[in-house]
């Protein structure tokens, strides 16, 4: 179903989130929520990501109970991760979490309180609206008056990611953030095991991380060498009692889920080392051992990911001067990655340097 409106509760705010949806659609707006709008026999997650990704905006039902929600607080990064705008409806005065806190910065809300809750519903959808509005003329509005950023340079090498001296390195992980072998292995070692504790206690404290997420930790036994942190970029669900991955049996299905997921936390992992004042970034290559991807795909993901994220930040200064990719022995990767540079819409963001 198309929709333009994502709804975010939790089950405790179950009437309330009807209420909204209700007066939404009746007010011509689109909208999807859980459970209403997933298929049976449809993965729950995945269904929920495939939403965000599709929606304009999201309505956040903040209440004590969304505040504690670790599904909420995942699905609140994913549409961040996402670009999506977060409009939250308050229902009641609550501080906000840590987490949301993080997300939502700044953000304005709308109340839905006092009661009774209905006289609130039509500011919402006015709101809503006029969100709606604004985002169908910023391309005209401003993408064409919009400064052009610095290219980001670029490094090709087949250096591992821990010794090319990157504030951050990045790599592919699973939703429960367990370090496994290929960069993740070399990591591991590099790092020391509180690594791996730290990354152990981010999924106690949050729950399993949403596939197309990044999550950043500190560098641990890296510091030395000038890391300022870790970014786990979550590309596979794992299923720890049969120790496998949690894939769709078919291959296009499987391959377009990588893609997104692939391309998603690459975003999201330069937005947190952008606000961590980050300007330089090495990434190993990410689906090609778990998963299998042929390297070609995930080059383009990667690529992709990283030239989303550019886009949607402000130009001057360019938040990230530097990016290396490391394909180790990997050729046809280094090819890939040529031609992926090449492409006219990466050629304007991107100059490809010599390895230094």
């Amino acid at each position: 179903m198309a929709h333009d409106v994502f709804i975010s509760y939790s089950s405790g705010d179950r009437a309330v989130a009807d209420a909204a949806c209700a007066a939404l659609e009746s007010q011509g707006l689109r909208c999807w929520a859980a459970p209403r709008d997933i298929l049976p026999g449809r993965d729950w997650g995945e269904a929920i990501i495939d939403a965000i990704d599709h929606c304009r905006v999201m309505v956040l039902v903040l209440s004590r109970f969304s505040n504690e929600s670790g599904q909420v607080k995942r699905e609140v990064q994913n549409a961040v991760a996402s670009g999506v705008e977060v409009l939250p409806f308050r229902v009641e005065e609550i501080i906000l979490s840590k987490t949301l806190r993080y997300f939502l910065g700044t953000q304005q809300w709308l109340d839905g309180f006092p009661p009774p809750l209905e006289s609130h519903l039509p500011a919402l959808a006015d709101a809503v609206r006029a969100h709606l509005r604004r985002k169908a003329t910023e391309p005209a509005d401003g993408v064409a008056d919009r400064p052009r950023a610095p290219r980001v340079e670029v490094v090709l090498t087949r250096r591992s990611v821990v010794d090319l001296g990157a504030e951050g390195i990045g790599y592919s992980a699973n939703d429960h953030l367990l370090l496994g072998g290929g960069v993740a292995k070399a990591l591991a070692a590099a790092a020391g095991p509180s690594l791996q504790a730290e990354a152990a206690a981010h999924v106690r404290q949050q729950g399993p991380v949403t596939p197309g997420c990044a999550v950043r930790t500190g560098p641990h036994g890296l510091a030395s060498s000038g890391c300022k942190g870790i970014l786990h970029l979550v590309v596979l669900k794992l299923d720890r009692a049969r120790r496998a991955y949690l894939l769709p049996d078919e291959p296009a299905r499987r391959e377009e889920l990588l893609r997104r997921a692939i391309a998603s936390s690459v975003r999201d992992a330069c937005r947190l080392a952008a606000a961590a004042g980050w300007s330089s970034l090495a990434f190993g290559l990410m689906g090609t051992r778990a998963a299998r991807l042929a390297p070609e795909v995930t080059v383009s993901a990667m690529v992709s990911g990283l030239r989303s994220f550019l886009e949607g930040t402000d130009p001057s200064p360019a938040p990230i001067e530097r990016v290396y990719f490391s394909y180790f022995t990997s050729e046809t990767a280094r090819r890939a990655f040529e031609a992926e540079l090449r492409r006219p819409e990466n050629a304007a963001r991107f100059r490809l340097v010599p390895q230094p």
